[in-house]
């Protein structure tokens, strides 16, 4: 039985051919200094781990929605500054302390 399709029966909710087992993560650190460079696929198979390749969503913003959303910091004269932020056209602003480290 392949990683998807043991991966498949255990999301519908019946029982594969043995336990998944897979790695949330490999740090690369570890793959260059013990497993000499390998990728998360050849470390999977390395040590008979199921194939789960996590990767994380691509944001992508039309520039008019971005300008409908601006944060800007300005100083006030004091320890603290001010932040600002503007919601779309409707001239609703905040405005909320913001200290400095």
């Amino acid at each position: 039985m392949t990683s998807r399709e043991r991966m498949m029966l255990a999301l519908e909710n019946e029982r594969p051919d043995k336990l998944l087992c897979q790695v949330h993560g490999w740090m690369k650190n570890y793959l260059n200094h013990y497993l000499d460079g390998m990728d998360w696929f050849q470390a999977n198979a390395k040590f008979g781990l199921d194939h789960a390749i996590y990767v994380s969503p691509t944001y992508t913003y039309d520039p008019k929605d971005l300008e409908a959303w601006r944060v800007r910091k300005t100083p006030n004269g004091t320890p603290g500054w001010r932040f600002s932020q503007e919601q779309g056209n409707d001239n609703c602003s905040r405005e909320v302390p913001w200290l400095e480290d």
